[in-house]
């Protein structure tokens, strides 16, 4: 006959059993949990560091014209090891590393399907991206049977390249639009430092440049008001070339609008005041400003900018005051009719054309860069500054 209380002790020895497999578990769940977490931000740091070490790496491989990888693989493998990722293959800092893998990315930090090492530099790489994995050993997980973990981390570092704007006040790039490429008709233009560029021909009256050159890689006509300008004169000379602002820098998830963070203003459609104060406004649209400031502002837009009346505005970002990214070369991408105006910064268009029309004792400290330039019925003075763009060393920046 069967012992019913002896029958029950051993239903509580089971259910004991599997309580203390339960707490066991759970125990797990926080040890190894915070462990794995802790396992992770360094597997993330060894991401960080090994994209920053190799976007670096590749853009003195990209200014200097050199196609070998070896620098670059090293410089991720080496960070990424000094991070706390374990080199499987036996020698640190060489250029393998099973648990490090890296790609190429563009500007913007897409990846651009290349690995570091495999086929090459691809002629658009501005960036690298770079994966980790770090394995460790468990405690109470391994009495469950999981005894061994991994942590995988991810990062990505784009490269902004410096910029330049020369040693010109204007800067008219074009070399096919004709007589008014660079034009002053009607005006009284005062060029303070600094001087003048036309990549095609230039057109002058009543135009002053001190401490500066007039260089025409056409004609400058007439030829009394172009000697009159108590300047050098170039006539014939070969195109220069300039770096360039990128609009995809600007963008919405771009390493700029990433590195500002709430001085960030993404205006989707038009423009037309400066209501969310200081900062870099990047518009899709239009943008027409009747007045404003005193502000602090970068304005980047993708359509045509016009201003009117008394504008007070200085540059935000890197000196960059205002950036039309649109082909307007009838009106203009930049309109400018603004009066007892300063600005400070650079006005910049290369697609497209900036038009000064009937602007009145408007001091602009800085410099203008466009397509072609016209002045029209204006009362102009420019300060030449060249810290408005000045040589600078190039930025990388991870992305997040």
């Amino acid at each position: 006959m069967n012992d019913p209380l002896h029958s029950q002790r051993g239903q509580a020895i089971v259910l004991m059993a599997l309580l203390m497999v339960g707490l066991l578990a759970f125990a797990a769940l926080a040890i190894d949990g915070g462990n794995t977490y802790v396992e992770r931000r360094r597997a993330q740091n060894a991401a960080d560091a090994g994209a920053l070490a190799g976007a670096r790496e590749l853009w003195l491989h990209l200014s200097t014209l050199d196609s070998s990888e070896t620098t670059i693989q090293r410089s991720i493998n080496e960070a990424a090891e000094s991070n706390g990722i374990e080199d499987t293959n036996g020698t640190a800092g060489d250029t393998v590393d099973d648990n490090v893998t890296a790609y190429y990315t563009d500007r913007l930090g897409n990846k651009l399907g290349v690995e570091v090492g495999v086929a090459g530099i691809p002629p658009n790489a501005g960036g690298i991206n770079v994966v980790t994995q770090r394995d460790f050993n468990t405690f109470l997980a391994g009495l469950l049977g999981r005894r061994e973990m991994g942590a995988n981390a991810e990062a990505t570092a784009v490269i902004i390249p410096p910029q330049g704007c020369g040693d010109y006040a204007i800067f008219a790039a074009c070399e096919t639009c004709g007589p008014n490429n660079l034009a002053t008709t009607g005006s009284t233009m005062v060029i303070n430092g600094g001087g003048l560029y036309s990549g095609g021909d230039m057109h002058l009256n009543n135009t002053v440049v001190i401490n500066g050159t007039v260089y025409s890689v056409g004609t400058c006509s007439p030829d009394g008001q172009c000697q009159g300008t108590g300047a050098p004169v170039i006539n014939g000379g070969q195109p220069q070339t300039q770096p360039l602002w990128d609009i995809h820098d600007f963008r919405p998830g771009g390493p700029i609008a990433t590195s500002l963070g709430g001085s960030y203003h993404y205006i989707n459609g038009n423009l037309t005041s400066l209501s969310q104060g200081d900062g870099l406004y990047y518009v899709t649209g239009d943008v027409q400003i009747n007045g404003a400031g005193p502000n602090t502002v970068t304005i980047v837009s993708l359509g045509t900018q016009k201003y009117n009346g008394t504008v007070n505005l200085t540059a935000y970002y890197h000196n960059l005051l205002f950036f039309s990214d649109s082909n307007n070369t009838s009106q203009g991408a930049i309109q400018i009719a603004a009066s007892d105006s300063v600005w400070a910064g650079l006005i910049y268009a290369p697609n497209g054309d900036v038009n000064f029309s009937a602007a009145r004792n408007l001091g602009v400290s800085g410099a203008v860069f466009a397509r072609s330039v016209s002045a029209s019925g204006s009362q102009l003075t420019i300060n030449y500054d060249p810290a408005v763009c000045p040589p600078t060393r190039a930025r990388v920046i991870l992305l997040k």
